[in-house]
């Protein structure tokens, strides 16, 4: 009732995903259903906002659906609908320095959404070679636009995954 008075899209669709993700942690793929309810709520909040123009102060509200969605997924053992999901993130935000933005926390959320899905791919779904792909590409991109700090935790992370071949 709020949310129709006085709309404040950003804060109430990071409430229903923070919601959702605590179900699925909590409670793996038995809390999944309800889990998903959350993000379909937020879903509407996006589309909602979309339409009247909302400007958000970060990421788009889509971008962090759809990041919180492979979260999700990957709580509840859904491996396959996380790497989506969590590559959808990626594209979304763009590769750093793509459209000439280099900035500096939109290439830490896209760092982010690679790291997951490397995790996702290389431990879960035990596809080594394809999540190291994944690493070096971003690895190489990320040397490129001068962000060393980023660079290193997916270098981390590729070591971690050649360990385990």
């Amino acid at each position: 009732a709020a949310h129709a008075r006085a709309p404040r899209p950003e804060p109430l669709s990071n409430g229903l995903r923070e919601l959702a993700r605590l179900q699925a942690k909590a409670q793996g793929s038995e809390g999944l259903e309800q889990a998903l309810a959350y993000l379909a709520t937020a879903a509407r909040v996006a589309e909602e906002a979309r339409a009247a123009a909302f400007e958000p102060q970060g990421r788009s509200l889509e971008t962090a659906l759809a990041y919180e969605y492979g979260r999700v997924y990957t709580y509840a053992g859904q491996y396959e609908d996380a790497l989506a999901s969590l590559e959808e993130a990626a594209a979304l935000l763009g590769e750093p320095g793509a459209d000439g933005n280099n900035d500096e926390d939109r290439a830490g959320e896209w760092t982010e959404c690679v790291r997951l899905s490397a995790v996702v791919e290389g431990f879960y779904l035990e596809r080594r070679s394809a999540a190291l792909a994944r690493l070096d590409k971003a690895i190489s991109l990320l040397a490129s636009q001068g962000h060393s700090d980023l660079q290193e935790q997916l270098s981390s992370l590729a070591a971690q995954l050649r360990e385990e071949e």
